[in-house]
């Protein structure tokens, strides 16, 4: 007889403790989505480049009142804490968990290498249940960039892939206009580059 094997959820209490207590190694790239410990992948070159390059875009962007906060860490909930690459987040001075507190969050960038199956999957549900109003996945691996918005609680009503000359907001910051072009990993159209006819 076929024993049925239910695998242990861990809430985000018991994932500091064990962090505290030396269980899980501060090294170790992880975060816990819907109870379960999941390794993040490595970051690569092409990845690393367009993180660095994005924030620095974002930051000049913003006002003064947004931070924007790179691998940062961010319960959402009982059972979740993902460390999105990039969260754009709102100063709230009256709310003592800033910038814990997901309704500081108004925007959340995922750059997804290996991980594409999972930032448009878990990670996209994760964020739409937490009403996250707008999530920017950039595919690596397709050279594609797609921003959803609209969240409810089985995802994004919104989901509208940019093109690179696009102008886009997002719906929190409808003054701040964004360059798609920025959201990619190679924004320049490389010069001398030989036609194919």
């Amino acid at each position: 007889m076929a024993t049925e094997v239910t695998p242990r959820l861990f809430s985000v209490d018991d994932y500091h403790r064990m962090a505290e207590t030396g269980i899980l190694d501060p090294a170790e790239r992880i975060e816990l989505l819907n109870g379960q410990i999941v390794e993040m992948s490595p970051i690569g070159k092409r990845h690393w480049e367009l993180h660095a390059r994005l924030v620095k875009y974002l930051n000049a962007a913003f006002p003064d009142d947004l931070m924007v906060v790179g691998q940062g860490s961010f319960p959402l909930g009982e059972r979740s804490e993902p460390q999105p690459d990039i969260a754009i987040v709102r100063c709230l001075p009256d709310r003592p968990g800033y910038p814990l507190d997901p309704l500081s969050i108004v925007g959340v960038i995922e750059i997804a290498d290996s991980s594409a199956s999972i930032d448009l999957g878990t990670k996209m549900r994760l964020y739409a249940s937490s009403a996250i109003p707008d999530y920017v996945v950039i595919d690596l691996r397709a050279g594609r960039t797609v921003q959803h918005s609209d969240p409810h609680e089985l995802g994004y009503g919104t989901v509208h892939e940019l093109a690179r000359p696009d102008v886009f907001t997002l719906t929190s910051l409808p003054d701040v206009p964004l360059e798609a072009t920025n959201f990619f990993s190679d924004p320049e159209p490389r010069s001398g580059a030989a036609s194919v006819t």
